[in-house]
């Protein structure tokens, strides 16, 4: 026979029924908690009254901020002065080629016939100089101001807010023709051409900035807005002088309001004393 220590606390013998099922214990995830901003990190804090001066700041200070100013800012001033580049690139090339060709023509037949003979470098130069069309040099130039006002107009549209995919669009466009000729499919010339996509592009920036709705005003909340409770004493009286304890439970439940402390006295004193 086993014997116990009277000081020992007993132990306690749980049996489980022969079909019951083991629970384990579900354990507890941890919340995961709301991502919070970070002013000090998501957040650009600029001084209105010294703009210049902030800007400077940020460029010395954030190098992340420094190189999107200087992608918008090279990329405007590439839009706005590579066509300016490119024209006066090609005008001096055409001067270039002016002088060079007086020259030529400046020299003895004799000598141009010995140097167009032994030298293949003059003589690819005689020929693409001296005897140049000038229909082809016509040509080229409009080509070159065609191209110069194209991207004087995409620039001053992109500048309007056209979006990046639209200007997509009127490059290809542009690229398939489809400015050269007129409704009725009959050639045009290339300003009118460029008027008429100058007008699409007038278009399609209104109807975006149409198509962007304002922000919905604020509506106000119309529980707000109803008349509060009259939870004077002379309300509670005036309202619910005959209610029971009963009757106040089931105006609470309905939604009702709380009875004031007098009330509740009141009735309180009138079950007591029965």
């Amino acid at each position: 026979m086993d014997t116990q220590d009277p000081n020992q606390e007993p132990e306690i013998q749980i049996e489980l029924a022969p079909d019951a099922e083991v629970v384990p214990k579900p354990e507890s995830q941890p919340i995961a908690e709301p991502d919070t901003l970070d002013e000090d990190k998501d957040y650009l804090k600029l001084d209105r009254k010294s703009l210049a001066q902030e800007i400077t700041r940020l460029e010395r200070e954030d190098p992340e901020f420094a190189n999107v100013l200087n992608s918008i800012v090279g990329n405007k001033a590439k839009r706005k002065y590579q066509p300016q580049i490119e024209e006066l690139n090609a005008n001096l090339e055409s001067t270039k080629r002016e002088l060079r060709r007086r020259e030529i023509l400046a020299m003895e037949d004799k000598e141009i016939d010995d140097k167009f003979a032994s030298d293949p470098t003059f003589a690819k130069e005689y020929a693409d100089i001296v005897h140049r069309d000038p229909d082809v040099e016509r040509a080229r130039i409009d080509l070159r101001w065609q191209v110069h006002e194209f991207n004087e107009i995409m620039a001053s549209a992109l500048d309007y807010g056209l979006s990046e995919d639209k200007a997509k669009e009127f490059v290809q466009s542009v690229g398939t023709g489809k400015y050269d000729r007129d409704e009725d499919g009959h050639q045009i010339p290339w300003t009118k051409g460029l008027m008429k996509l100058q007008r699409e592009i007038n278009d399609t920036i209104l109807n975006q900035k149409l198509s962007v709705k304002p922000p919905p005003e604020p509506q106000a909340n119309p529980e707000l807005t109803k008349p509060g409770p009259d939870t004077s004493a002379t309300g509670v009286r005036g309202t619910r002088r005959d209610t029971s304890i009963e009757g106040y439970q089931k105006t609470l439940r309905g939604g009702g309001d709380m009875p004031s402390s007098e009330e509740v006295d009141r009735i309180t004193a009138k079950y007591v004393n029965r």
